[in-house]
């Protein structure tokens, strides 16, 4: 008997979608329409974790468990998981603190175990630092190799979701010690033509989760995991328009011509264990 995963990564940039307008519903009806198992979510505010839970609740009308955690103590946002299945195990890792200019893009990550069918699986989410100085691709090589070698604590199939804030072409080397421990599931799927998008973000290794593809999952393989199908589905508004008044936060893409529940697209995978 197979048994399937859909994990879904969303950094839902505080609950505000491109129209400037927050709303933690409108997101969470998005994740419900493709009924995932698990969500992974970067940039929640702490005050606003309680408020997904249950407006994911309502939205999927099943019960869900959560966790979250903030970067650093006082920042007020953090990540999130998400999921269907009990929490059989938690844990926590916050990178080295990182100050640039002024600005904490300090980050961390958290875990959840769970079983699905008596198969064990150890899901990371994360959030790396942004911007593209050299200051911010050294904190990010840094933050890999901490992310790496906490995940080696771990045994089983792991599999690390989130906003990584690197171009799909690896184009700093910021994930370099990640794909060469690690399968990208995006590049996986392409090079067996089970990714699909839409007409105007066309599937590629560059198909945009912003202005470039920042969102990536990454799994181990030897665990008997493969994947079954990757996507970046379009969750822009109709009419699309060109310009499009209702768009007030622009990428100076095809994206803006309609109005999406948050700055990135999402990233939809599902993995089958044979």
């Amino acid at each position: 008997m197979s048994t399937t995963l859909k994990v879904m990564q969303c950094n839902v940039q505080h609950s505000y979608g491109t129209d400037n307008v927050s709303n933690v519903q409108r997101q969470m009806n998005v994740v419900a329409s493709h009924s995932p198992h698990v969500v992974t979510m970067n940039e929640v505010f702490s005050g606003m974790a309680a408020r997904y839970l249950g407006d994911l609740q309502i939205a999927t009308g099943k019960k869900w468990y959560e966790h979250y955690a903030e970067d650093f103590p006082g920042k007020g946002e953090g990540n999130v998981i998400l999921s269907v299945f009990p929490f059989t195990g938690s844990a926590f890792h916050q990178y080295k603190t990182v100050l640039v200019s002024g600005l904490n893009e300090t980050m961390s990550a958290i875990m959840n175990s769970f079983k699905i069918n008596g198969l064990l699986v150890n899901l990371f989410s994360t959030h790396f630092a942004w911007n593209n100085g050299a200051a911010e691709t050294a904190a990010r090589k840094e933050q890999v190799g901490e992310l790496i070698t906490w995940m080696a604590a771990f045994a089983g199939f792991k599999l690390v979701s989130g906003d990584l804030n690197v171009t799909a072409i690896n184009s700093d080397g910021s994930l370099t010690a990640l794909i060469n421990n690690y399968t990208d599931a995006w590049s996986n799927a392409l090079s067996r033509s089970v990714a699909t998008a839409y007409p105007d973000n066309p599937v590629s290794q560059y198909t945009r989760t912003r202005h470039t593809r920042l969102d990536y999952q990454f799994f181990n393989t030897g665990k008997g995991w493969t994947v079954a199908s990757a996507q970046i589905p379009d969750t822009r508004v109709p009419p699309l328009l060109n310009p499009n008044p209702k768009v007030l936060e622009k990428l100076g893409t095809a994206d803006d011509y309609g109005v999406r529940p948050s700055d990135h697209n999402w990233l939809v995978v599902s993995y089958v264990h044979a």
